[in-house]
């Protein structure tokens, strides 16, 4: 069940602790500078980690996540 949408309501914000993270996320995805870019196998982006790779597997280097919001500020 995924909450309303996040709008003000008699000139107060919502408390977002009572909005979904898949709202959240598709709100902020709306707004100016920021990309929701998919990620990951067969995809035009992948995400890993910057530092200790040496240290870590080769699975643990990937990051799993389908979808990314990028802030281009």
């Amino acid at each position: 069940m995924t909450t309303p949408n996040i709008e003000q309501q008699n000139n107060q914000l919502p408390d977002l602790k009572n909005v979904s993270t898949d709202d959240l996320i598709n709100e902020l995805a709306t707004r100016p500078g920021v990309k929701k870019i998919s990620v990951g196998l067969y995809q035009p982006y992948e995400l890993k980690r910057k530092y200790h790779k040496n240290q870590l597997s080769d699975d643990d280097v990937y990051v799993d996540a389908k979808e990314v919001l990028v802030i281009q500020n």
